[in-house]
């Protein structure tokens, strides 16, 4: 905690130690996070309460003194991306436009920056900062995957100091897939969860993607707007194992318990807590469980009374590795009547290809017969897919996936057990958005909680924010898909994934 200061008030630090165009963040009242923090622009030194004016009790940074957007010209809540100005604390960009921060009184004396005031939690006009609920609503946590949204939710509740526990069935924890699209809403989603830095280095960042015809000729090119700030591209892609990697290294250095190849058997619960019975024959009792175990989500049969059941879309989807050609720089589209090729750079210097074909009924393909099934698809594109199209035979990995979705239409919750990501609004890649929405869910969930001192109103407003973006989301997934099958003109399906994108750009 810092020092009290001889003038009055509370020692922040040094001037030295707060460099032109950084931030700090400091816990004067031994809050056990940081409740006020402190710019230097221009030579001045401005002061704010950690505290962001969308949803009081939001804490503004993703890491420690992480305040300020990419290039450090604006205060960035990491919650929803909403931008302030420094000096003035007026959000320029976000869900609380034209709000401000609340300023805090700093005064600098023999080169030392100093909180006036006492060292609680006070603002200028003695009014105390909204404070987070999440220490009396709960203790420990269980969370069910260990997926991107399982992580994602760990990942955020201990930085918020909860006791987590995280389980999955795969002893292994391994993944499968070859790479994942970060669509404007899930680029954004995982620089709020921390990972800017490592998405630029180890996956692939560009602004947009080029809709072409099968012969490559140009339909519309469809940008995006760079949500994180100037200096961070819009969209792009990363290998799954790549981010799996990312995810979990994080979570075990928060001191996360994970326990791998174990599941949930039995679970009932009460007004104050949920009991839990594992696999292994243990029991255990938890203040929240969360589910986050996937499209055929064991939970969601548990708990969640005549839910939907995962439904066949109609489709399914090819994925292949390739290296990167050396003038493409970002995703690429192929539109054919029934058939859509695509291919998104995915690290420094690999692609990934995906098809999505109508396959009614649902086939059962031999995993020998699936290289000839796909070059048989190809045939028709011609251009730079003709060319990739000789490739696929040499012994690359291909894999098939019929694509399956799932909304479930009322409440994600019961009593003290709460499912997100694919669980309750599993959706096809039409969009690039079923990991940034799960990662929504997971920072979404932490901030309600955080916000309102009953579990219930924090869960209710979770779903108040959470169903509508799920509806967006899965929705224009599933209408793009149906016009791919029913071969709608490629101008009317290359609108609709503009229309899906801007949607998709929306604070969460």
């Amino acid at each position: 905690m810092p020092a009290s200061s001889p003038g009055g008030g509370t020692l922040l630090c040094g001037l030295a130690d707060l460099p032109e165009g950084a931030a700090r963040g400091f816990d004067p009242g031994g809050r056990g996070h940081d409740t006020v923090f402190v710019v230097r622009r221009a030579g001045a030194v401005f002061g704010w309460r950690n505290d962001c004016p969308h949803h009081p009790g939001a804490r503004m940074n993703w890491r420690k003194d992480a305040f300020l957007n990419a290039d450090g010209s604006l205060i960035m809540c990491s919650a929803h991306g909403a931008l302030f100005d420094i000096e003035t604390g007026l959000c320029q960009l976000g869900p609380c436009l034209g709000k401000r921060l609340t300023p805090v009184r700093l005064r600098i004396e023999d080169g030392r920056i100093h909180l006036e005031g006492p060292p609680g939690p006070t603002s200028k006009g003695g009014t105390r900062m909204a404070q987070s609920h999440l220490p009396q609503n709960l203790n420990r946590v269980l969370i069910v995957g260990g997926g991107i949204a399982g992580m994602a939710a760990a990942i955020r509740l201990r930085e918020a100091g909860v006791a987590v526990e995280l389980i999955d069935k795969d002893p292994a924890w391994s993944v499968y897939g070859t790479g994942i699209t970060l669509s404007p809403l899930t680029f954004r989603a995982l620089c709020h969860l921390g990972f800017q830095d490592r998405l630029i280095a180890e996956g692939h960042g560009h602004d947009g993607v080029t809709l072409n015809d099968m012969q490559g000729r140009l339909i519309r090119e469809v940008r995006s707007e760079r949500l994180v700030g100037p200096r961070v591209p819009a969209e792009g892609a990363v290998l799954r194992p790549v981010l799996h990697r990312m995810m979990s290294e994080r979570v075990r250095a928060l001191q996360t318990e994970v326990r791998l190849g174990v599941t949930v058997t039995a679970l009932d619960q009460d007004d104050t807590g949920a009991n839990v019975t594992f696999s292994e024959g243990r029991q255990d009792r938890y203040d929240l469980v969360i589910g986050a175990d996937g499209l055929f989500s064991g939970l969601r049969d548990m708990v969640l009374e005549n839910a939907p059941k995962p439904r066949f879309t109609g489709q399914a989807c090819w994925r292949v590795l390739f290296d990167t050609p050396k003038d493409w720089h970002q995703g690429q589209m192929f539109l054919g009547p029934e058939t859509k090729v695509g291919f998104n750079p995915c690290s420094p210097d690999q692609m990934y290809m995906y098809l999505l074909e109508s396959v009614p009924g649902n086939p059962w393909r031999e995993p020998d017969a699936l290289p000839a099934i796909l070059q048989d698809l190809l045939a028709p594109f011609g251009g730079i897919v003709a060319e990739l199209r000789a490739l696929v035979d040499d012994g690359r990995e291909i894999i098939y996936r019929p694509l399956e979705s799932i909304l479930v239409p009322g409440d994600w919750y019961r009593g003290r057990v709460v499912l997100i990501g694919d669980a309750v609004h599993a959706t096809t890649p039409h969009l690039g958005s079923g990991a940034g929405m799960a990662v929504e869910d997971a920072l979404v969930l932490v901030e309600e909680l955080s916000a309102h001192p009953s579990l219930e109103d924090a869960l209710h407003g979770f779903m108040r924010r959470r169903l509508p973006r799920g509806r967006l989301v899965v929705g224009n997934s599933l209408k793009i898909g149906e016009m791919e099958m029913a071969g709608d003109p490629m101008p009317a399906q290359a609108a609709l994934m503009a229309e899906s994108i801007a949607a998709i750009s929306a604070p969460y």
